[in-house]
C-alpha cells in the first residue's frame, strides 16, 4: 500500500500538472536518520552579496550610466539600447561586450578585502544571490554570463575559509518571478514610440507562474517555467551539497504577492524534499511573498531543516512624518514573533537601515514609484571603476524617463549628484536607534541578514553600519548591545 508521504506527492504533482488553484493534500515533514540540522537552535548574522551575479542599477550605477542618453542617440530604437537589469543588459550590450564588463565587475565588486572585512565584524553568515541562468544558461544570458559559476566558486570557497555560512538564494528565474529588476527582468516594461519614455510600474508583470489575468487577480498555471527551476535546483544542489560554505538554500527570492500559492507550496515542498534526500545538511529557506505570516501557519510547522524568510524594509512605508515614528513602528513589529510562536523558525533576510526611497535607482532605472517623502540629500555619484564604460553623469539630466507612478518624479544623477538617503541627525543618533529597533526584533527570530554588504548609501551598507556602530562591530554583541539600547 502507498505510503501517506507518496499519495500526497501524487495529489501535489496532480495539482501542479493541471495547474490547480486548490490545496494539495497534507505536507509532511521528512525526517533523516543522524539528522544534522535536527537542532532549531541556530543563529544567523549577516548580509547580503546583492548587486554582484544579479545586477540591480540602484546598487552598482556605474554599470549602468552608459545607457543614459540613449533616447538622444538612437531615437526610436532607445528600447534596443538601454539596460536596465540582468536581462537587457545582456541584450542591449550583446554577449562579448556584456561579458567583458560583467567579468571585470564580478571580480571587482567582491573582493578578498571584502570577504576580510565581512569576516572582521563576525559575520557568520552570507545570503548570496544567484540566477537561474548561471546553472542552465537560456538566451540572452548565454554567452553573456559565462564565468558567473568560477566567480561564485571564488566566493563560496574564500567564504568556507573564513567559516562563514552561506544561503544560496535563488533571486532571478526565468520570466521573473515578481516583476522587479531584482528578478533578473523588469516586466512588462512598455516603451513609448519616440523611446524617450517607459512605463513598468502601471504594467508590472510576474510570468514565471505562467499567464497572470490582472482582472481576477489569478493565474492560468504552466508548469514549464517552474519545471525548469526545479531541474536547476537539483543541478545546483548535486553541485553544492558537500561544499563547506553551504549551508541552505533559497528555492526563490520574492515572489510576489500575486502568486498563485498552492503552487508556490507545492514547488517549495518539491525542492525541500530533494534537499532533504540529497543535502540532508542544508536547510531550505521559504519566501514569504510578501504575505502575512498567518497565511503559512499550516505550512511544515515545527519541521525539521525548514526556515523562513521575511524581508521588512523601513524605506518603502513612504512615512513623512515625525521620524521618531520608524522607531516605535520597528519596535512592534509582530511578523517575527507570528512565525516563531508557530514553530516555523524564521530569517529577517533583507532590511536595511534607510527609511525612506531616495537612493538613486532604488525603484527602477530613471524611474520611481512615486516621490520620496522626505527630502534626499545628494553626494557624488560612485565613480566609475577601471575598465567600466560611462560617460560619468556630470551633466544635466538624461533620458529615457520612466512615467514613474504619474506625480512626476523620476531619480536620476544630475551634474555628477545623486539622491541618498535623507539624515535625521549629522551625529547618526537616529539611524543607529532606528537600526537598534528593528534588530531588537531580528533577534526574537533566527538571524538576520542587511541588505546590502556595501553601497554607496551607508543606511544600505552592512559595512558602514558595522563601521559607524548602528550595529556592533561585533555582530555577535548584537542580542546584549540591541537589549541594552533601550530603544524598544
Amino acid at each position: 500500500r502507498p505510503s501517506r508521504r507518496t499519495m500526497a506527492a501524487i495529489a501535489r504533482l496532480l495539482a501542479l500538472a493541471c495547474g490547480a488553484l486548490a490545496w494539495a493534500a497534507a505536507y509532511d515533514c521528512i525526517a533523516v536518520d543522524n539528522d544534522p540540522v535536527a537542532d532549531s537552535n541556530f543563529a544567523w548574522r549577516g548580509t547580503n552579496l546583492g548587486g554582484w551575479l544579479v545586477l540591480e542599477p540602484w546598487i552598482t550605477p556605474f554599470l549602468f550610466y552608459q545607457f543614459l542618453g540613449a533616447d538622444e542617440t538612437y531615437g526610436a530604437d532607445a528600447p534596443n539600447h538601454v539596460g536596465m537589469d540582468t536581462l537587457t543588459f545582456c541584450s542591449a550590450l550583446g554577449d562579448e561586450e556584456a561579458n567583458r564588463q560583467l567579468r571585470n565587475h564580478w571580480a571587482t565588486w567582491v573582493t578578498d578585502d571584502d570577504l576580510d572585512a565581512l569576516q572582521a565584524t563576525g559575520a557568520n553568515f552570507i545570503r548570496l544571490p544567484v540566477g537561474d541562468w548561471m546553472f542552465q544558461p537560456y538566451e540572452p544570458y548565454a554567452g553573456c554570463t559565462d564565468g558567473a559559476v568560477d566567480e561564485l566558486n571564488r566566493v563560496l570557497d574564500g567564504l568556507a575559509d573564513r567559516n562563514i555560512g552561506v544561503l544560496l538564494d535563488i533571486h532571478g528565474v526565468r520570466f521573473s518571478q515578481n516583476g522587479f529588476d531584482n528578478s533578473g527582468q523588469a516586466r512588462d516594461v512598455t516603451w513609448d514610440e519616440d523611446g524617450a519614455h517607459f512605463e513598468h510600474w502601471g504594467s508590472q508583470y510576474a510570468g514565471w507562474m505562467g499567464t497572470f489575468d490582472a482582472t481576477t487577480g489569478t493565474y492560468d498555471v504552466n508548469m514549464t517555467n517552474i519545471n525548469a527551476t526545479l531541474d536547476m535546483i537539483r543541478t545546483v544542489v548535486d553541485t553544492y551539497k558537500d561544499h563547506p560554505a553551504v549551508v541552505a538554500i533559497e528555492p526563490v527570492n520574492e515572489p510576489w504577492g500575486s502568486s498563485d500559492l498552492p503552487t508556490l507550496q507545492n514547488y517549495y515542498y518539491s525542492v525541500y524534499e530533494y534537499v532533504r534526500a540529497n543535502a540532508p545538511g542544508w536547510r531550505v529557506v521559504f519566501h514569504d511573498a510578501f504575505l502575512p505570516a498567518s497565511t503559512w501557519s499550516d505550512f511544515l510547522p515545527g519541521c525539521p531543516a525548514v526556515v523562513f524568510d521575511t524581508h521588512q524594509y523601513l524605506a518603502f512605508w513612504n512615512y513623512g512624518g515625525d521620524e521618531w515614528v520608524f522607531i516605535s513602528g520597528a519596535c512592534s513589529n509582530t511578523v517575527v514573533d507570528t512565525f516563531e510562536s508557530n514553530g516555523q523558525p524564521v530569517i529577517v533576510g533583507e532590511w536595511a537601515s534607510s527609511t525612506d526611497s531616495c537612493v538613486l535607482w532604488l525603484e527602477g532605472w530613471n524611474d520611481a514609484n512615486g516621490a520620496p517623502a522626505y527630502t534626499c540629500e545628494y553626494v557624488e555619484c560612485p565613480a566609475l571603476p577601471d575598465g567600466q564604460p560611462g560617460p560619468f553623469p556630470d551633466g544635466p539630466a538624461a533620458g529615457p524617463y520612466g512615467h514613474g507612478n504619474g506625480d512626476g518624479y523620476v531619480s536620476t544623477p544630475e551634474y555628477g549628484l545623486c539622491p541618498k538617503t535623507h539624515t535625521f541627525d549629522s551625529a547618526g543618533e537616529f539611524v543607529r536607534n532606528a537600526t537598534l529597533a528593528q534588530l531588537n526584533v531580528w533577534e526574537r527570530g533566527h538571524g538576520w541578514a542587511m541588505w546590502n554588504f556595501k553601497s554607496f548609501d551607508p543606511a544600505w551598507s552592512f559595512l558602514d553600519a558595522t563601521a559607524n556602530g548602528w550595529i556592533p562591530a561585533n555582530v555577535a554583541d548584537t542580542p546584549t548591545v540591541a537589549a541594552e539600547s533601550g530603544v524598544c
